[in-house]
């Protein structure tokens, strides 16, 4: 069982809500630097630093220390997911055990792991236990994994057994889970995994993979709306039509085989990441910087709104996974990802209050409701400093930098808790607290993995950029 916390704190020890009261003091933004025009334009190694600092603050007390150790189910296993503001868990009937979340908890320890020697002992006992958990969801009969476990009965609006964007996410967290235990188990069942998808979800004739799977892995049917009964959904858990295909999914597929690449670089698995790669950018990659949401079978696009948040965490995974491959430089990819980028700040981005909207038209701007989600706030973060860094550096242009900065504001100034701790999930256009979900600290699509990631990055690059600053003065 995992007790300690990850921020050290002299004593006398403080509460909880103590400790966050003293972080957002040594972390406000207050005087706002957002006026400096310095620090906006052109950021000093210092000042780089000092903003690397911030954010592992931030990363320590509102994400690690948050989550874990209460989220640590240890009588059932795995992680609770669903936590009320004040991070009271709710029931045992309202934790549902879904492979996306027990996934994306267990890639989030393997991460501070890898990345963060000076915590690792303290998360290698909890990637055990994620990955531990995980391994039980892997349908022994079947194979793959179990959209959730154990599988509601009886409901007729559950949606699917199997999900291929579920199974990404598995092959994610083993893949990521092997290198941080050093365990060649987990690696094994993610590349088992992999050739379940193979078999029974990838489509030898148009390419990419079906989403919503049945019990035996067949990919379930469309159903048709004028002929299927008003309490049975059309759409599966994900939101994609049943009998279709989905950016949302391929786009996870790869992001999945990327993280599996780095600890097993097969040829068929290089195979389907190029595949994945051609279809991101011939199928998905939509004039004049967007996505396409769903397809048929055959790629014949389902119209539905844009997703802002999906764009940018586009640019970077399809650079992510063509770095991997070998190209990190490759023009396509920088084309259609700063293209990402460029249409959400043009069309998403909100200049009165800052922060980036969930979704809208391709050319008209954000579609109601007006939020601003917790998750696609920290994908720009990442996106906005990779970008800075491979174009807003060499070609003397701050668009990328001030807007990686307005991000963080809001981020620190609008989504952070600064009574329980932790993110709300939503805020509205201006910043303000959604009453109700919206302040939730957890549900089963609230995990910490996109604030993880972000931190992580965001960190890294910030001192390297400092770094590399210094090194040319």
């Amino acid at each position: 069982m995992v007790t300690r916390h990850f921020l050290h704190v002299s004593r006398p020890l403080l509460s909880f809500s103590a400790v966050i009261a003293l972080v957002n003091v040594l972390f406000s933004s207050s005087p706002s630097r957002a006026s400096d025009s310095a620090f906006m334009v052109n950021p000093s190694p210092a000042i780089l630093r000092e903003l690397a600092a911030e954010l592992d603050g931030t990363l320590r007390i509102h994400v690690l220390d948050s989550w874990f150790p209460r989220c640590i189910d240890n009588d059932r296993g795995g992680f609770l997911c669903t936590f009320d503001r004040d991070w009271t868990p709710a029931p045992a009937s309202r934790q549902p055990k879904t492979v996306v979340f027990q996934s994306r908890m267990t890639w989030v320890a393997a991460q501070v792991v890898l990345h963060r020697p000076d915590l690792a002992d303290r998360c290698r006992p909890i990637v055990r236990h994620g990955a531990d958990f995980l391994l039980h969801m892997w349908d022994s009969r079947h194979g793959g994994f179990l959209w959730e476990h154990p599988l509601p009965s009886g409901s007729p609006r559950f949606r699917q057994p199997k999900h291929s964007y579920g199974n990404a996410f598995a092959i994610y967290a083993l893949a990521a889970a092997s290198a941080a235990l050093d365990d060649p188990a987990l690696r094994d069942k993610a590349i088992a995994t992999f050739h379940w998808l193979e078999q029974h979800a990838h489509d030898s004739v148009n390419g990419g993979y079906f989403d919503a799977l049945d019990l035996d892995g067949t990919p379930l049917p469309v159903r048709e709306p004028a002929t299927t009964p008003y309490d049975i959904p059309l759409v599966d858990t994900v939101g994609t039509p049943f009998g279709c295909k989905s950016m949302n999914t391929q786009l996870h597929l790869l992001e999945a085989f990327t993280e599996l690449y780095r600890v097993w670089p097969d040829a068929r698995l290089r195979a389907r990441m190029d595949e994945l790669l051609h279809i991101m950018l011939t199928r998905i990659h939509a004039w004049p910087g967007t996505q396409y949401m769903n397809f048929t079978a055959d790629w014949k696009v389902i119209p539905a709104p844009i997703s802002f948040g999906h764009d940018v965490e586009t640019t970077f995974l399809l650079a992510d996974a063509a770095a991997a491959l070998g190209r990190p430089d490759d023009p396509a990819i920088w084309r259609a990802g700063r293209s990402f980028v460029d249409h959400a700040l043009r069309v998403g981005w909100d200049p009165e209050n800052g922060g980036l909207f969930n979704t809208g038209s391709t050319l008209y701007g954000p579609t109601p409701p007006f939020v601003k989600i917790w998750w696609v706030q920290f994908e720009n973060l990442n996106t906005l400093l990779l970008l800075h860094e491979r174009y807003g550096l060499p070609e003397n242009n701050p668009v990328y930098w001030t807007r990686f900065v307005e991000q963080w504001r809001f981020i620190q100034n609008h989504l952070i808790d600064p009574r329980y701790g932790g993110w709300y999930r939503e805020v509205a256009a201006d910043g303000t607290l959604i009453p109700g979900p919206g302040s939730a600290k957890g549900w089963q699509w609230k995990a910490a993995y996109h604030e993880t990631r972000a931190l992580l990055l965001a960190i890294d690059r910030l001192k390297r950029l400092a770094a590399g600053m210094s090194g040319s003065s």
